[in-house]
């Protein structure tokens, strides 16, 4: 049961840190002083996006792991998809800005 819930809990924690990810990068480009705070917060904006996607990914996975929640192979294996997809749109979602940003269409 233990298993069950570690991976259900850091599957959660995966999509909230793959979304953080993306709408943080998208978002900075576009608010400079935001790109700015985070270049601050420890040097350079990737360096502190990354701290902070860590930090949400931990205090997501001791959450959700002590969050009372029915464990099923059902809900787990739900779950586990849904991380692929939202790494996998996150992911596609930066390229598409940047590929636009590059282009000029936004």
């Amino acid at each position: 049961m233990k298993k069950q819930k570690l991976i259900y809990s850091s599957s959660v924690s995966a999509i909230l840190s793959a979304t953080f990810v993306a709408v943080i990068t998208i978002w900075a480009e576009k608010a400079p002083a935001l790109k700015t705070w985070l270049a601050d917060l420890s040097g350079h904006h990737w360096t502190s996006k990354s701290i902070l996607s860590l930090a949400l990914y931990v205090a997501g996975l001791i959450v959700f792991y002590f969050l009372p929640r029915e464990m099923t192979p059902k809900i787990i294996k739900k779950y586990l998809k849904l991380a692929i997809l939202f790494a996998f749109l996150g992911s596609l979602a930066i390229f598409v800005f940047f590929t636009g940003h590059n282009f000029g269409w936004f």
